[in-house]
This record gives C-alpha cells, sequence and structure tokens, in this order.
C-alpha cells in the first residue's frame, strides 16, 4: 500500500503503541466530537482540480497538525503487526508478539461494512490503523452525496470524470462514517486498499485515477494521514505509473520486506510497511515495518 509536496493538514492521533518515530501528541479527549462530513465541501478538491478563486480554511482538527512535508514514519523499525477484516469473523484476538494492528473498514468493496469491524478494533492491541476499499463503479452514482457532487464540477474532462470524482469522494464520506459508528475513530492512519477485485474501470485508468484522488482529498479534508496498499502488478494494472497526491506511504503486498523496503512504493511513496508472504499462526495476515531484519 516520493513525496508530492502537497500541503495538507494532517492529524496522528495520539494511540498507545511503539510508534517510535511518530510525532509525540497528547491524548485526545475521547468526548470530543469528530468533525463533520459535511465539512468537506468548503474544502477545495487537490491538484486536479482546475478550480478557480480563493482556497477555503480546512476544517479544525482534534490533535496535533503534522508539519507539510513530514513523512515519518509511523511505525517503529522492523515492528511486527497484522491486519484483519471480515474474512476473519468472528475476531480472534492480536497474535502474541503483535505490535500494531490494521482493521478492514469495508467488506471487500466500497460502501459496505465490515460486520466485525468493532469488535476487531476493541480486541487490536497497540498502534491501531484502519484501512478502506477504494474502487470505482459508475453504479454507485445513486450513493453519491450532496457536498461530493458539489465538489466535483471542478473536474475536467466530462461528466464521467466528474462521476468518478464525485463516487470516490462518497466512498471516502460512507467509510468514515461506518468507521466513526465502530468506535475507531482514533485510528493513527487511514490505508485505502487498491486491488483488482474491487470494482474499477478496466480501459479507462483515468478514471479510476480520478476515484482514487477523490478519496485521498476527502480524507485529507478530514485531516487523517492516508496511505496506500497494493501489489506492484496491480497497482499498474489499475492506475498506471502514477503518484497522487497527498498521500504518505506505501503498504506492500506481493514482495518480501526485503525487497519492497529496499526500493520505494509502487506509487513512488516512501515504504511504510510490508505485507508478509506468510501469516501469523493464528491466522490473520502478518505485515512488518520496514526497514526490516
Amino acid at each position: 500500500m516520493a513525496s508530492t509536496g502537497a500541503r495538507l493538514a494532517l492529524i496522528v492521533a495520539a494511540l498507545a503503541g511503539p510508534a517510535a518515530y511518530a510525532c509525540a501528541a497528547p491524548d485526545q479527549d475521547p468526548g470530543a466530537p469528530s468533525p463533520s462530513p459535511a465539512v468537506a465541501a468548503t474544502v477545495r478538491p487537490s491538484p486536479t482540480t482546475a478550480s478557480r478563486g480563493r482556497t477555503p480554511t480546512p476544517p479544525p482538527a482534534h490533535g496535533p497538525l503534522v508539519t507539510p512535508g513530514w513523512l515519518g514514519p509511523l511505525y517503529a523499525p522492523r515492528a511486527l503487526g497484522y491486519d484483519i477484516s471480515y474474512p476473519q469473523c468472528p475476531a480472534a484476538g492480536p497474535p502474541a508478539g503483535s505490535t500494531f494492528a490494521i482493521i478492514g473498514v469495508n467488506r471487500g468493496k466500497g460502501f459496505t461494512v465490515n460486520p466485525c469491524l468493532a469488535a476487531q478494533w476493541r480486541a487490536a492491541r497497540g498502534l491501531r490503523a484502519v484501512y478502506f476499499n477504494s474502487g470505482y463503479d459508475p453504479d454507485n452514482a445513486g450513493r453519491v452525496t450532496p457536498d461530493c457532487r458539489s465538489r466535483s464540477v471542478y473536474q475536467e474532462g466530462g461528466d464521467d470524470r466528474r462521476l468518478a470524482y464525485a463516487i470516490g469522494c462518497s466512498e471516502a464520506v460512507f467509510a468514515v462514517i461506518a468507521m466513526r459508528a465502530a468506535g475507531a475513530d482514533r485510528a493513527a492512519m487511514i490505508w485505502l486498499d487498491v486491488e483488482s477485485s474491487n470494482s474499477w474501470d478496466e480501459s479507462n485508468l483515468d478514471l479510476n485515477r480520478t476515484a482514487l484522488q477523490a478519496e485521498i482529498d476527502q480524507l485529507a479534508a478530514f485531516g487523517r494521514l492516508v496511505g496506500l496498499y497494493a501489489t506492484f502488478s496491480e497497482w499498474r494494472g489499475i492506475v498506471g505509473d502514477w503518484a497522487p497526491a497527498g498521500v504518505v506511504a506505501d503498504w506492500v503486498a506481493g514482495a518480501s520486506p526485503r525487497a519492497a523496503c529496499a526500493a520505494p512504493g509502487f506509487s513512488g511513496h516512501p515504504v511504510w510497511i510490508v505485507q508478509e508472504l506468510g501469516t501469523w499462526p493464528t491466522g490473520q495476515d502478518s505485515d512488518q515495518a520496514c526497514p526490516p531484519e
């Protein structure tokens, strides 16, 4: 799952765990309300748009702002963790020796919810993050939010491109609402799962890129750290040779930690973690933070 220079207001949630290189942060007030998805309508879409006029101020954040250009890493070197989602329902406890967890919010595609999200989040220990399923399917046009539709008008290239942006934006809104409903709003960051098993346009990669950039833009509007999960081959097949704006790191699958950590990620961003080829004895996917042993 190269720095783009995108100037974003990002948040690192204060969570327990061995984040040796993370920004130090005071604990958040658990009673404080989370920013409403509606505020995103005031934030102008990023680098892919041709909007005009004043750039509005991003929504207020609950926690320390990450300075522009900050790249982490959030995970301690060689830390071991796991990722888990709906295929592992009902949830087992965290594997012994794991120090971070990444919990899937969706049930394999956008606009769905992992039925074990709340239980898996509560069971996790250490540094906790989540991942969303990304994708582009024009059949989801009826799920577009009014705010995302209004933001999509800045897209050049016709109605198909504007619809792709609105759908990607709305996928992010849906998943953030599901995350908050499950009590997972204190996630350290959000990873976007980019896989061929999700819904994508098989011939027009620009529509896929537009939808994914919209999801990233919307999460940035919420003040979240955003990373990408994929294999090198699937990334190229879905979006081509492309480095989206607003991303801090890649989470690489389908390669050994030694090989994946030694080079830039599939999108050109730094590799923070690698999904190992084997699994934990308890069945969860195993992940290792860079650099490897």
